[in-house]
């Protein structure tokens, strides 16, 4: 199984082609619009079958959370669907957490991610993924797979407490996930050579924010895609991350 995730920075309908310069079974796309909301986005999908079956989620139906599959029919994994409870609640506000997309493909569960801001400036980001995975825990295993762009980096652990992105990263080791493509390069975390996001585009600022968690047991190959130069302006302010299973 071959799977991409991409913050496209909106606007997919005009930047699914170059995706489909590539050979992929699963698309995980943030900042994606609705398809079923969107008049140009049905007509693209009326002609090309690589979009035809798909899942999203979002408040804003020009900016959410959308997986598409290229082959076969996906379903929400509603196991894996808390993202509210009393855990979630502090003071009068109730936050549900945002984006996390959890789906049953070949196998696997899937959770697409799109760590958000929402309406909870204390547990933003990857405080979003910490809560979802201890309201989920129990039903985290060696076929769940993570996902997408967690808006987070280990240079930033200092900016909050428990929630960390090494606490988060240590929470899935323990789960026996780990990511991807830390394991393929034995890059330490908060020094990777790669980056996946340019803050405001500029090279000069470049981070590595967007990962792929799931069982060592079922890498085969990935690797951070390069936006051509003369579309580097124009597509998006993250590249993709390709990744293929062996199962």
């Amino acid at each position: 199984m071959k799977i991409i995730t991409w913050n496209c920075n909106g606007a997919f309908r005009k930047k699914y082609d170059f995706l489909n310069n590539f050979d992929w079974d699963i698309a995980v796309i943030q900042e994606c619009e609705n398809p079923a909301e969107n008049k140009e986005f049905q007509k693209i999908m009326e002609r090309c079958d690589s979009l035809k079956y798909f899942q999203w989620i979002g408040e804003n139906k020009n900016k959410g959370l959308a997986v598409f599959s290229r082959s076969f029919p996906i379903e929400i994994d509603k196991r894996f669907s808390k993202v509210s409870s009393e855990f979630c609640n502090y003071g009068d506000s109730s936050h549900e957490l945002r984006y996390f997309l959890p789906l049953k493909i070949n196998g696997f569960t899937i959770i697409g991610c799109w760590c958000h801001t929402g309406d909870d400036y204390i547990f933003r980001y990857i405080g979003q993924l910490w809560k979802y995975l201890l309201l989920n825990s129990d039903l985290i295993d060696s076929n769940t797979i993570f996902v997408g762009d967690f808006n987070a980096n280990k240079i930033w652990d200092y900016e909050h407490a428990w929630w960390s992105f090494s606490t988060v990263n240590k929470i899935l080791n323990q789960k026996g996930l780990y990511s991807y493509y830390h394991l393929n390069t034995k890059e330490d975390f908060g020094k990777e050579k790669q980056p996946t996001f340019f803050l405001h585009r500029d090279k000069e600022k470049s981070y590595h924010i967007d990962y792929v968690y799931g069982n060592p047991d079922f890498l085969k190959e990935i690797t951070i895609l390069k936006i051509p130069k003369n579309d580097e302006k124009v597509l998006s302010d993250h590249l993709p991350i390709y990744c293929e299973l062996n199962k």
